[in-house]
C-alpha cells in the first residue's frame, strides 16, 4: 500500500502541466482556396466531417480560418490513419481550449496508482514472452506520428476470467485472460488492439474522466486491495461462487481481479458510453480494411462472446460493470453486418502457439469457478493444437473425474494421469493422486496400493533434501493412510 501511495504523490509531482501535444501538419494547396494561392502551404488545425449520410459525408480540413475540401490539398508527409482519427476527433475541441492540464494531470495519477495496485496484488499475468508479444502487435498498429508523441502504447495482462479490455490515458492497455482466450487469430488480437487505441486518440478516458467519482471509486478500491492483503474475500468467493477458497485461491481465479478492474474503469474514464463503444469498432474494423486486415474479425470475436454468455460465462451479478447506456452485443453485431466465413487455420494456429500457456491458465480459472463445459472447450482447443504438458493432462483427469463417472470415462481418465506423469518433469505428486482416484473407483485396489507407494517414495525424496516441506508432510500422511485403507479395501474385495 505505501508503494501505491509513493508512486501517486510522484506522478503529481512530476507530470508536466499538459501531456497533450498538438500536432499541426503541413499541407499544399492544389487550388486556388481564398485567401491563399495554388502551392501555398498551410498548417492544417483540425478536420471535419460534413455530410447527412455515410455515403455523402465529405472531409473537410482547417487551417484556423477556411475550411479546405480534402481533394483540393496533399500533405508534405502523407497522414497515418490514428493522425486522420485525432485530427477529425480531438483537434478542434483542444483548438477550443479544452486542454485541461490539471485533468490530465490528476487523471494521469490515477492511472499509476491503479497499476501500482494491480502489480502489487498479483492481479497481473506475468508472462515476458506473451506480454512483448502482444505489446510489439500494438506498436506495428499505432506508430506516433512525433516523437513527442504523449503515448507509449504497452499491453498488460489482467489475470480475470471475463472476456474485458480497457485503456488507461497514458497508453497502457489492458486485456484479460478471459478476452485473449476467446481470440483465435491474429487479425482478431489486431481489432480489439485497434479499437483500444481509438479510444486512446480519441481521448475517451478524459471526456469521461470524474474527479469525484474518481475519489469515491479510489476509497473503495482502497477497502478492497485491504481486504485482498487479508484474505477477507474468502466468504465473498465462497457466497458468489459456491467455492471453497482462500483469500489467494480467489485472487488466481480472478474473482478479485474483476471487483478491482471494475473500480478501475469506472474511475479512469475507462466505462465507456454506448456512442464511445461503437465509434471506436467502426473506427477498428475501418483500420483493418485499410491495412488489409480481416473485417470479419471483430464480428467473429463477438459472436464468440455472445456464445459464451449464454452458456453461462456471464460477469456474476455481484461483479458486473455499470452497463447503463452500453451496447448489447446484438447491437454491436448488427453494426457490423453480415459476418461471414472462418478464420484461416494457420492463422489459428500460430496464435495459439503464441498464447498456449495464457489458454491454460483461462482453463484453469473456469475450472476454479465451476464452469465445467467452457473448461472442457478450451482443453480440447489445447489438445488439438497440441500445445500440453503435464498441467494440461492433469486438469483434464480431474475435470472428468468430476463431471463423469463411466468405466469409459474412468479408463479415459487414468490414461490422462498417466500420460501426464510420464511427462512430468519434476514430476507433480498431484498426477498419481489422481491416478489413484481413479483406480479406486475402477475397483482396481492392488494398482491403486502401488500407486500410492511410488507417491510415499516421491514424498519421501523430497523431505530427504527438504525436511520442513510441509507439503510433502501432508502428501505423505494422507498417502500413509489411504494406503492402510486400500489394503483393507483389497482383502475385503478379494474376500467376497
Amino acid at each position: 500500500m505505501k508503494k501505491c501511495w509513493s508512486i501517486l504523490m510522484g506522478v503529481l509531482l512530476l507530470v508536466p502541466a499538459s501531456a497533450q501535444v498538438v500536432n499541426r501538419p503541413k499541407a499544399v494547396l492544389l487550388t486556388r482556396v481564398a485567401p491563399y494561392a495554388a502551392g501555398d502551404t498551410v498548417r492544417i488545425i483540425y478536420g471535419k466531417e460534413q455530410g447527412s449520410s455515410p455515403d455523402r459525408i465529405r472531409r473537410k480540413y482547417s487551417t484556423g480560418t477556411v475550411l479546405i475540401n480534402e481533394d483540393d490539398l496533399r500533405f508534405v508527409v502523407p497522414l497515418d490513419f490514428w493522425q486522420k482519427l485525432w485530427l477529425f476527433e480531438r483537434a478542434e475541441s483542444l483548438l477550443l481550449g479544452e486542454t485541461q492540464p490539471e485533468r490530465r494531470q490528476m487523471l494521469l495519477a490515477d492511472n499509476q496508482f491503479y497499476e501500482a495496485a494491480l502489480a502489487e496484488k498479483g492481479a497481473l499475468y506475468e508472462d515476458a514472452l506473451i506480454t512483448d508479444y502482444l505489446t510489439q502487435v500494438a506498436m506495428n498498429i499505432y506508430k506516433p506520428w512525433t516523437q513527442r508523441s504523449p503515448w507509449q502504447i504497452r499491453v498488460q495482462v489482467i489475470r480475470s476470467p471475463e472476456p474485458d479490455a480497457f485503456t488507461l490515458s497514458d497508453g497502457t492497455i489492458l486485456l484479460s485472460v478471459g478476452l485473449l482466450s476467446l481470440i483465435r487469430t491474429e487479425d482478431e488480437l489486431r481489432v480489439v488492439l485497434a479499437s483500444q487505441i481509438a479510444y486512446l486518440v480519441s481521448e475517451y478516458n478524459l471526456i469521461n474522466y470524474n474527479r469525484e467519482i474518481a475519489a469515491s471509486n479510489l476509497r473503495q478500491a482502497l477497502g478492497l486491495i485491504a481486504a485482498v492483503g487479508v484474505g477477507a474475500l474468502e466468504a465473498y468467493s465462497n457466497y458468489e461462487y459456491g467455492t471453497d477458497f482462500d483469500g489467494q485461491a480467489a485472487v488466481a481465479t480472478g474473482i478479485v481481479v474483476s471487483a478491482l478492474t471494475g473500480s478501475i474503469t469506472r474511475s479512469v474514464g475507462a466505462s465507456y458510453s454506448r456512442e464511445q463503444i461503437l465509434r471506436s469498432q467502426q473506427v477498428a474494423v475501418q483500420y483493418m480494411r485499410e491495412t488489409g486486415g480481416d473485417t470479419m474479425a471483430l464480428g467473429r470475436l463477438l459472436m464468440r462472446m455472445r456464445t459464451e454468455q449464454i452458456m453461462g460465462n456471464a460477469t456474476p451479478s455481484g461483479l458486473e460493470r455499470p452497463s447503463r447506456y452500453q451496447p448489447t452485443l446484438a447491437e454491436q453485431l448488427a453494426q457490423l453486418g453480415k459476418i461471414s466465413g472462418n478464420p484461416d487455420p494457420a492463422a489459428e494456429q500460430y496464435y495459439s502457439l503464441m498464447m498456449g500457456e495464457l489458454i491454460q491458465e483461462q482453463a484453469w480459472q473456469l475450472f476454479g469457478l465451476k464452469r465445467y463445459e467452457l473448461t472442457r472447450q478450451y482443453i480440447d482447443r489445447l489438445m488439438a493444437t497440441q500445445q500440453v504438458h503435464d498441467e494440461t493432462y492433469l486438469l483434464a483427469a480431474r475435470l472428468l473425474r468430476l463431471t463423469r463417472d463411466t468405466p469409459e470415462d474412468n479408463a479415459e481418465g487414468l490414461r490422462l494421469a498417466q500420460a501426464g506423469f510420464r511427462i512430468s518433469r519434476p514430476v507433480m505428486p498431484e498426477l498419481l493422486i489422481e491416478e489413484y482416484l481413479f483406480q479406486m473407483r475402477m475397483q482396481a485396489y492392488p494398482d491403486a496400493a502401488a500407486t500410492l507407494e511410488r507417491l510415499l517414495l516421491l514424498m519421501e525424496a523430497r523431505l530427504s533434501v527438504w525436511p520442513a516441506d510441509t507439503y510433502a508432510q501432508q502428501k505423505a500422511r494422507w498417502a500413509y493412510r489411504m494406503l492402510q485403507a486400500c489394503k483393507v479395501l483389497e482383502a475385503e474385495y478379494q474376500q467376497r
